[in-house]
């Protein structure tokens, strides 16, 4: 999940933006912005960004609350992104994760 396209379409309207004038400045077409605010797609983290610049806002703020990675200092999108959708996870998926993460650190070819 992550990307909650409820709030991009409250943001929207509250700035009483049109979909299709947001998709112009984004050079989409206006159902992709759609897509996006009933949550069918989301967008890439280069478009999250423009969505920002545009709507004036932080671009952590298109994010759910089941985290509020905002607050952490040096948080990039990605990662922003990737830490939500691990809160989604269950204790066995959590967990089952960290043994991927894990095995992936003990092989030289996936470290940075």
């Amino acid at each position: 999940m992550g990307f909650y396209g409820k709030k991009l379409k409250d943001i929207r309207t509250n700035k009483k933006i049109f979909q299709a004038d947001l998709a112009q400045k984004l050079s989409v077409n206006q159902a992709t912005v759609s897509g996006w605010e009933t949550g069918r797609f989301s967008p890439s983290n280069e478009q999250i960004e423009k969505l920002a610049q545009i709507l004036d806002v932080d671009s952590h703020d298109f994010f759910d609350d089941l985290v509020t990675l905002k607050k952490i200092d040096n948080l990039n999108i990605a990662d922003s992104s990737l830490l939500t959708k691990y809160h989604l996870l269950n204790e066995d998926g959590k967990n089952h994760l960290l043994d991927i993460l894990n095995n992936m650190l003990g092989n030289r070819e996936y470290l940075a």
